[in-house]
């Protein structure tokens, strides 16, 4: 049996007629003819009663023919999934991420996507989490990648990664001996802030705040490696992603503690704009990010 004779007996007994089902098909009807005796020979039963002017379906060929659609629509469905996965991803990829996803987590993760994407053009827009979510509003990127939080009624957002954050010090300063850092020990001490609208400024004014500390005075950077600079040069203290600070603390360039008693985390989110269609390209990189195994080993660090 193969499939072109199934699809030739599905249409004769459709069609009740050979001749129509031969013209449909683009064949002679003798080899239609020949499809279908070919067929009773293998199952050795009689499907069809063959008339002058039509033809009669016996009660084997109405069952023949219920299995044969089901075996042609379960090939046909098969051979489009087959070709849906040999088809190539290609075109236009826009992404955009807060500083510290884009400058410390996302060029790893697109090494791995353009391995498994290689056809994908990819630009990367780097910004604060507020332009972010902007530009993803306005449709300027396809996807988004910010820390801190979100309220817009547009945006869907699914969170990916849980970020520590870390008090970082100078190596030379008088709380870079401790492991944790008090609220008496942050009083009075000058800070190096990101800018307004960041996802890390949001989230230091709020340990600031729920701390209830004094700020003696405060310099603002608009970039995460400015800050990391200004505090390795003694200018002063910064609350900062413990991801951002790894490799300057590792080569004992500065010193990170933790924020007084509490485990300060925040959350790393995907975001895409509601309603909006999804490229393959756009919709393979989400799946990456929010179900990397190499991701959920390192929000449990």
């Amino acid at each position: 049996m193969n499939f072109d004779s199934l699809r030739i007996f599905v249409k004769v007994v459709e069609k009740q007629n050979f001749s129509r089902a031969a013209e449909e098909l683009n064949l002679s009807q003798p080899a239609v003819s020949l499809h279908i005796r070919n067929l009773e020979e293998e199952f050795d039963t009689s499907f069809i009663i063959r008339s002058p002017k039509h033809v009669r379906v016996t009660r084997a060929g109405e069952l023949f023919y219920q299995k044969a659609k089901q075996i042609l629509y379960a090939v046909d469905e098969t051979r489009l999934e087959l070709q849906a996965l040999k088809q190539e991803v290609s075109g236009l990829l826009s992404l955009g991420a807060s500083y510290t996803i884009g400058e410390y987590f996302l060029p790893k993760q697109l090494v791995m996507y353009t391995k498994e994407y290689p056809k994908v053009q990819t630009q990367v827009k780097i910004n604060n989490t507020r332009e972010i979510i902007e530009a993803l509003i306005d449709e300027k990127i396809d996807v988004g990648l910010i820390e801190g939080s979100i309220s817009s009624s547009d945006v869907d957002v699914q969170v990916f990664m849980e970020d520590q954050l870390v008090l970082l010090v100078p190596n030379d300063h008088s709380l870079a001996r401790k492991k944790v850092a008090t609220q008496a020990d942050l009083e009075n001490q000058v800070w190096i802030f990101r800018e307004f609208g960041s996802g890390t400024r949001e989230q230091s004014d709020q340990i600031i705040q729920e701390l209830g500390i004094q700020v003696k005075r405060y310099y603002e950077f608009s970039s995460s490696q400015a800050v990391k600079e200004a505090v390795m040069a003694g200018l002063g203290l910064s609350i900062v992603s413990g991801l951002i600070a790894k490799r300057e603390v590792f080569l004992k360039e500065c010193k990170a503690l933790a924020i007084s008693s509490n485990s300060h985390k925040r959350l790393f989110s995907l975001i895409t704009k509601k309603g909006r269609p999804k490229s393959r390209a756009a919709q393979f990189f989400e799946d990456m990010i929010l179900q990397s195994p190499e991701l959920e080993q390192q929000s449990k660090r």
